[in-house]
C-alpha cells in the first residue's frame, strides 16, 4: 500500500528498450528523488533532463585517455602502495602466530581505499581514509548510506517517522550535517584559494565544474557543487569497493583461478622489470585474465543489483507488457546473471573463461553492470583499471584463504548495492611462498588495518 506498481523485467530486449530505445520515458521518478534528495540533491544520480545532460557533458571530460594515464593512474598507484603496505604489515605481525596468517577485513579496507582514490579524482583532496584520517567524514558517509538503503523502498509515512522520531534518524541528521560541512568547506577552499590556472591544471571533477558555467553563463552555486562532489564520491566508492571484495572472495574459494590470476600478475611485473608496486597504464590494460575475472564477478555480483526507472507516460514493452504512467520498471542484473536462458547451463558457476575468448565484454543489455544506453556509467574504464591495479598488486605478494573462524560473506537483501552483511569479508592472508617462520616482503612502518 501507498507505493507505486513495480514491473520487474529480466530480458535484454526489455532492458534495451527502457535504457536506450525509449530512454526519455524512463527516469528517476518522484519516489527515488524524494527519498535521496537530502544526500544526492541535484546531482547526476538524482536528476533527469537538462540537469542530467549538463552534468554528464562536463563530467565526461574527466574520463579522457590523457587523464587516465597522467592523473588517475598516479592516484591509484599511490593508494595501492598504501594498501599493500597495510596488508603486508598485518601479515608480518601474524607470521609468528599458530596459523602464520593475518585475518584482515577487506570490506572495510577496500571501502577506505576507494574513498581515498575517488576523493582525489572527484575533488582533488587526499581524504586519508587508509591512514585513519577524516574519521568523522568516513563514518558519517557510511551511516548515511546505510540508513537510506533501509528506507528507500519503505512507505512514505514510515520513512518520515524514522527520520524525525527515532534515535537512528537523529544520528542520520547529525551525520548529514558532518558530511555537508566537510564537502562545503572543501568546495569553498577551492573557490577561494585556487586560481583559474591552478584549476585548469588540477584535472579533478570539482575543478572541471569550477572552471565552467551553467546554461545562463553563471558560476555553479556552492550547494550545486556540493551535490556534484557527493554523487561522484558515491559512484566511485562503494560500487568498486564491494566489487573488489566479492572478487577476492571468489578467488579465495576458487584457488585454481587465484593461482592463474597470480601467474598473470607475476608475468606483468616481470615484463615491466618492476620491483616496486606500480604498473604502467599499458601493463594494466594488458591483464586479460584479470579483466575476465572482474567481468565474471560483476555478472554474479553487479555493484547495483537492481535498478528501477519511473515511466512518465503509458507505454508498452517489446514483449507486449502494458506499463502505466507513474509505475516503476525495474531491471535486476543480479537475477539476470543467474538465468540459464541467458547464460547457459549452471549460470551460478564462477567461470572467468566465459569472457576470455576475444576479450569482448557481453552486451550491456545482457550484462547491465554499468547500466547501458545514454546513462551508461562514465566510470566503467576507471573501475576496471582500479580493480586490476589493486588485484594485481595484492596477488603478486599475498595468498588468500578462508578464515577458519569466520563464516562466508552473505549478501545484504534489498540494499541499493551488493553489500555484505555484518563484518563483511574477513580472509586469512599470507605472503606468497612464505613458509612457517619465514619473513615475507617488508611491509614498512606506516598504516594499520582499519578495524
Amino acid at each position: 500500500m501507498f507505493r507505486p506498481r513495480v514491473y520487474v523485467i529480466l530480458s535484454p530486449e526489455n532492458v534495451e528498450y527502457i535504457l536506450k530505445t525509449n530512454f526519455l520515458n524512463y527516469g528517476k521518478g518522484p519516489l527515488f528523488r524524494s527519498r535521496m534528495q537530502e544526500l544526492l540533491g541535484e546531482g547526476i544520480f538524482n536528476v533527469d533532463g537538462s540537469r542530467w545532460y549538463e552534468q554528464r557533458k562536463i563530467s565526461s571530460h574527466l574520463f579522457s585517455h590523457r587523464n587516465f594515464k597522467q592523473r588517475m593512474l598516479t592516484t591509484i598507484n599511490k593508494d595501492v602502495t598504501t594498501l599493500v603496505r597495510i596488508v603486508g604489515q598485518a601479515v608480518d605481525k601474524a607470521k609468528s602466530s599458530t596459523s602464520g596468517a593475518a585475518e584482515i577485513n577487506f570490506s572495510r579496507l577496500f571501502a577506505r581505499y576507494t574513498l581515498d582514490a575517488i576523493g582525489e579524482i572527484a575533488f582533488g583532496k587526499d581524504v586519508g581514509a587508509l591512514r585513519g584520517e577524516s574519521e568523522d567524514f568516513v563514518t558519517s558517509f557510511d551511516y548515511i548510506q546505510s540508513f537510506l538503503n533501509d528506507l528507500v523502498l519503505k512507505p512514505p509515512g514510515y520513512a518520515f517517522y524514522c527520520r524525525q522520531f527515532t534515535p537512528e534518524g537523529k544520528k542520520y541528521s547529525e551525520c548529514l550535517a558532518t558530511l555537508n560541512s566537510y564537502v562545503q568547506s572543501m568546495v569553498e577552499t577551492a573557490q577561494r584559494e585556487t586560481t583559474p590556472e591552478e584549476l585548469a591544471a588540477r584535472g579533478d571533477l570539482l575543478a572541471l565544474f569550477l572552471t565552467r558555467t551553467d546554461t545562463h553563463g553563471n558560476p555553479f552555486s556552492l550547494e550545486y557543487l556540493r551535490d556534484i562532489v557527493v554523487n561522484m564520491t558515491i559512484a566511485g566508492r562503494d560500487t568498486t569497493a564491494y566489487a573488489l571484495a566479492w572478487t577476492l572472495w571468489l578467488l579465495t574459494i576458487h584457488p585454481d583461478v587465484q593461482d592463474k590470476a597470480r601467474a598473470e600478475a607475476q608475468a606483468a611485473f616481470a615484463k615491466a622489470g618492476s620491483q616496486g608496486e606500480e604498473l604502467s597504464y599499458e601493463a594494466i590494460d594488458s591483464l586479460t585474465y584479470l579483466d575476465a575475472i572482474f567481468t565474471e564477478v560483476l555478472r554474479l555480483y553487479p555493484s547495483v543489483p537492481k535498478n528501477p526507472k519511473c515511466a512518465y507516460r503509458d507505454d508498452v514493452l517489446p514483449d507486449g507488457t502494458p506499463i502505466r504512467a507513474g509505475s516503476y520498471v525495474m531491471y535486476v542484473p543480479y537475477v539476470m546473471g543467474r538465468l540459464p536462458n541467458l547464460w547457459g547451463p549452471e549460470p551460478e558457476n564462477f567461470d572467468p573463461e566465459r569472457h576470455v575468448q576475444g576479450r569482448l565484454r557481453p552486451s550491456p543489455y545482457l550484462w547491465p553492470a554499468f547500466q547501458a544506453g545514454p546513462r551508461i556509467c562514465l566510470g566503467q574504464r576507471l573501475a576496471y583499471m582500479e580493480a586490476k591495479a589493486v588485484l594485481c598488486s595484492l596477488l603478486v605478494r599475498f595468498k588468500f584463504n578462508r578464515s577458519p573462524s569466520v563464516s562466508a560473506p552473505r549478501l545484504v537483501q534489498n540494499a541499493l548495492t551488493t553489500s555484505m552483511e555484518g563484518d563483511g569479508l574477513i580472509l586469512a592472508v599470507k605472503h606468497v611462498g612464505m613458509k612457517d617462520g619465514e619473513a615475507g616482503i617488508t611491509a614498512g612502518k606506516e598504516g594499520e588495518v582499519p578495524q
